[in-house]
């Protein structure tokens, strides 16, 4: 993809990882996206039985509810990530590369204090939750506690990962995205069928996928250096385009949140109301049938801003 000068002489648009102009973007990416989903589903497909067969439908329950929280938690920085996408797209289209680095400064300053301080949160109150909820015996309390601390970490990395995401959609960088979304699908399913097999439970899954989204979040950025790479960006803050990002992400975060509560806040109300095992058992039929039901829309997921 050529790029247009901006204001200073320098080129912001980044280097086109998709290998050229296309006629079809929206096609390709949705292509790029469609084959992704499908492939990931289908790992999850296959991972879910094998893991209550290792784990026993129990810990299963007790695994899917550290889980959960970790998702529900991710899912605070859902608004950023698409700010990011929307508003780094229409910087770069319109060659302006003071406005592109407001942007990309108040994204990731608040995407690092939001991961500290979600992190923090969770390692710190992560046993209290595992004894909050009644329905758990003391072991599965005590077991998802510490799954919860190890899970704080993971928050922050994931939304770190998520904030660069949204630069690499701002570059069309769907083939990127999804083959590194896949390598990470993979190498944590695979890391947790071992994990499992060889008698870890929940503490030892969740360092497992902690460790599988770090190294996910270091081949993320070092996506993000090649886009950004020589296009003149500096550190600039500004209260307008403050104010402008927060209000947008403010609305997309309340529809994400809508989503994970729909998603994800089920089984904390199970787990908590029921206990691990009809939980584990709850889980399994709806993470199964949902990811069946998730192949419908894969194709038109590209984000268009």
């Amino acid at each position: 993809m050529i790029g247009m000068p901006g204001r200073n002489g320098s080129d912001i648009r980044g280097p086109n990882l998709e290998g050229g102009r296309s006629a079809h973007p929206v096609l390709r990416n949705g292509l790029y996206n469609m084959g992704g989903q499908v492939v990931r589903g289908a790992v999850g497909l296959l991972t879910i039985p094998l893991l209550i067969r290792f784990l026993g439908i129990r810990e299963y329950g007790v695994w899917t509810l550290a889980y959960a929280v970790l998702a529900v938690m991710t899912m605070s920085e859902a608004g950023m990530s698409v700010a990011a996408a929307v508003f780094l797209s229409k910087d770069f289209t319109e060659n302006e590369p003071y406005e592109a680095s407001r942007t990309l400064t108040f994204i990731l300053v608040s995407a690092v204090f939001l991961a500290t301080i979600l992190g923090l949160l969770l390692w710190f109150f992560g046993p209290a939750i595992g004894r909050s909820l009644p329905a758990l015996g003391g072991a599965d309390g005590i077991n998802l506690g510490k799954a919860l601390q190890i899970a704080g970490w993971g928050v922050s990395v994931l939304i770190l990962q998520r904030t660069l995401v949204g630069v690499e959609q701002a570059f069309n960088a769907y083939a990127a995205i999804n083959i590194l979304d896949l390598i990470q699908s993979v190498l944590a399913s695979v890391g947790l069928l071992v994990v499992a097999w060889l008698g870890g439970r929940t503490a030892a899954m969740m360092k497992w996928q902690v460790l599988a989204n770090t190294v996910l979040l270091a081949a993320h950025f070092c996506v993000v250096y090649l886009l950004l790479r020589g296009k003149g960006l500096t550190y600039d803050w500004s209260g307008k385009k403050v104010r402008q990002i927060f209000r947008y992400s403010m609305a997309t975060w309340v529809s994400a949140l809508g989503s994970a509560a729909f998603g994800q806040c089920d089984r904390l109300i199970v787990g908590g109301v029921l206990g691990a095992v009809p939980l584990g058992v709850y889980s399994a039929i709806t993470s199964m049938t949902s990811k069946i039901n998730s192949f419908s829309g894969t194709a038109v997921q590209p984000l268009v801003p």
